[in-house]
């Protein structure tokens, strides 16, 4: 969503055009809720390959914190986790994204989920202004 605005844009008043696009896009998405709501999680390099590629370790690192707030919300949300018990899940949650053994994708694997994402990532680009 924010690619034209922050890369493409050349000029402020593009930039600004980039911005404006954004926003509407996003708002679209909250018309008729969840149904016109991303189905997955679309990772950086899916929707902004330009910004990740020149900014591959701040993709990733919002890739992290993206995922990293849906795993707490779904936590927060959940009935199926008892209230008492949604710290101690949240926090086995954190400890595993800081866990540099599981999980773990390449720089190469991260770096291709503009193509493994498939379709379903594109189809929420960000049209150009």
């Amino acid at each position: 969503m924010f690619e034209w605005a922050l890369i493409e844009g050349r000029t402020p008043s593009e930039r600004n055009a980039g911005v404006d696009a954004a926003l509407a896009r996003f708002w679209s998405m909250l018309k008729d809720p969840p149904s016109r709501m991303p189905k997955v999680m679309p990772m950086t390099p899916a929707v902004a390959p330009k910004f990740s590629a020149r900014h591959p370790r701040a993709a990733a690192i919002f890739d992290n914190l993206h995922m990293m707030h849906d795993i707490i919300s779904d936590v927060l949300a959940s009935d199926a986790i008892p209230h008492a018990r949604k710290r101690e899940v949240i926090y086995a949650q954190l400890d595993e994204l800081r866990d540099s053994t599981t999980n773990v994708m390449s720089w190469k694997e991260w770096r291709e989920m503009e193509a493994t994402m498939g379709a379903e990532a594109h189809d929420h680009h960000e049209e150009q202004p």
